[in-house]
């Protein structure tokens, strides 16, 4: 099922993705306005499957690969920097809640491949995750 046709606001996105060119910020604050729109709508895209489509989020844990690498750069995608981001001497993330509450977003973070290529927006360095091949997604 193909949330874009039921969901106007899942495509705007893609379209976003594919009319701009994505230049990795270091500096999140220089980041424009339309890709801040697109990091949004992925947390937005994010919870609602969290909340409505649970099956969906199962399927595509099977196919992710790679570990956190512990960067940081996700804890970014929704606001300039999360208060419970914290880095540790040698340059690793922490998140100070880790064992206490995370949000929706953070337990499922990457869902699909086009949460890393949102996450590729905030940072240079690359992802520890992947998924397997894409050409045979039938969902959102």
């Amino acid at each position: 099922m193909q949330y874009g046709k039921l969901f106007p606001w899942f495509s705007c996105p893609r379209f976003i993705m594919k009319r701009r060119r994505i230049y990795p910020s270091e500096d999140i604050s220089k980041i424009s306005v339309s890709h801040r729109l697109l990091l949004w709508s992925g947390v937005m895209r994010r919870l609602w499957l969290y909340m409505f489509n649970k099956k969906y989020i199962k399927e595509n844990a099977s196919k992710c690969q790679g570990e956190c690498l512990r960067c940081g750069a996700c804890c970014k995608l929704a606001f300039r920097k999360c208060p419970y981001l914290t880095f540790e001497a040698n340059g690793k993330s922490a998140c100070t809640k880790y064992n206490i509450f995370r949000t929706p977003n953070c337990v499922v973070f990457p869902i699909d491949h086009r949460d890393i290529r949102e996450r590729d927006i905030i940072s240079k360095t690359p992802c520890g995750y992947s998924f397997q091949e894409q050409g045979n997604e039938t969902a959102a």
